[in-house]
């Protein structure tokens, strides 16, 4: 019987010690090739990371010279659970194409490049349509952009902050003077107790009109604030998926550029690359609108996590963005689409990722 005991006892710590040799091989793994099956969850979306990292992208590169070098720029905001910016940590960037070919490689470079100094001006658009009601059924989006604004006035000193929303109230009051499709809920302030409140009694509306009242917001921007001693960025919180507009992402991104105005991106539910819910239509729609105007997209897995994600995208209008370039050979055609996913790995923080696209120009 002892000696049955004796090795049970042998056979079960043997046992253990296998499973925790496979367990730290498979952690190294994960530390040197953060692509290896089971090393982080992936999302429908494309987006994912451990530990609680997250990461805002967009993409940028110069229309005369990337034809002939292939040359393209990612512009990356990482941070942790509590929306802190993980921007000068040592991170090893990789890149994996999916689109016009496969393949993966190593950044060229990176460095965290600095801010403009100019005090922000910034414009926060809420989708208040019925998707949301879904995708944010308890209203996080109204303490998530009250945080927003206490970082963005903390960080910088002299900005400011409006809110509006699209998505038309039954029996509610029709758009503001001046608007087609947008609310006007608090002009532009510096002060945190003209903002707090005013999102916590709307009632859900209908008719996602995102483009045409993103047009609006940028519009009025142009015309409400200086375009020289501010810089100007239209905040954009959505599921992006319009549903009754007339315009559409082009004129969107042509009226934010003539107006000198960013666009960051914020999808919940299938404009989320973190989310269950992602679709590709609705990411790669707020990833051509951040891109296209020099902003950030960032999506979330949940309502939750709206708080640090703004958060850190205020906190990036003081600290800049962690950019890497990266290289296609042979540069691809003209009007092809460009697509495939930033891994972003440091020991010991863990791995996140991201999806990315453009249509090279």
């Amino acid at each position: 019987m002892t000696t049955h005991r004796v090795l049970r006892t042998t056979l079960a710590l043997t046992a253990a010690a296998l499973l925790a040799t496979a367990c730290k091989k498979d952690s190294e793994n994960c530390d040197t090739n953060p692509t290896a099956p089971g090393c982080v969850t992936e999302t429908p979306g494309g987006g994912g990371g451990s530990n609680g990292l997250r990461l805002a992208v967009s993409v940028r590169y110069d229309q005369a010279s990337f034809p002939t070098t292939g040359e393209f720029d990612l512009l990356l905001v990482p941070s942790d659970s509590q929306g802190n910016l993980l921007l000068d940590r040592d991170w090893t960037i990789t890149d994996t194409l999916s689109s016009p070919t496969t393949g993966g490689s190593p950044a060229l470079a990176k460095n965290v490049e600095s801010p403009d100094t100019r005090p922000f001006a910034a414009a926060l658009l809420v989708d208040n349509t019925s998707s949301m009601q879904t995708n944010d059924p308890n209203r996080v989006r109204a303490a998530a952009a009250q945080e927003f604004w206490q970082t963005l006035f903390q960080a910088r000193a002299g900005s400011q902050a409006s809110l509006l929303y699209f998505g038309s109230v039954p029996g509610g009051t029709s758009a503001t003077p001046g608007f087609t499709r947008t609310h006007l809920l608090q002009g532009w302030t510096p002060n945190t107790a003209d903002l707090a409140g005013k999102l916590d009694t709307l009632s859900i509306g209908t008719g996602s009109t995102l483009y045409t009242s993103g047009i609006e917001v940028a519009q009025w921007i142009d015309s409400t604030t200086s375009k020289t001693d501010l810089r100007r960025a239209l905040v954009l919180l959505t599921d992006g998926t319009p549903n009754s507009d007339s315009q559409n992402a082009q004129t969107l991104i042509a009226a934010a550029n003539a107006a000198n105005v960013k666009i960051y991106a914020i999808g919940l539910g299938t404009g989320s690359d973190r989310s269950s819910k992602g679709t590709t239509a609705a990411i790669q729609l707020l990833q051509e609108l951040a891109s296209g105007t020099g902003g950030l997209y960032a999506g979330v897995g949940t309502a939750q996590e709206l708080t640090p994600v703004l958060q850190a995208l205020a906190s990036s209008s003081t600290s800049g963005v962690l950019v890497a370039r990266f290289k296609i050979s042979p540069a691809p055609a003209s009007g092809t689409q460009v697509a495939g996913k930033v891994y972003l790995t440091n020991t010991p923080l863990g791995v996140v990722f991201a999806p990315w696209q453009f249509v090279a120009p």
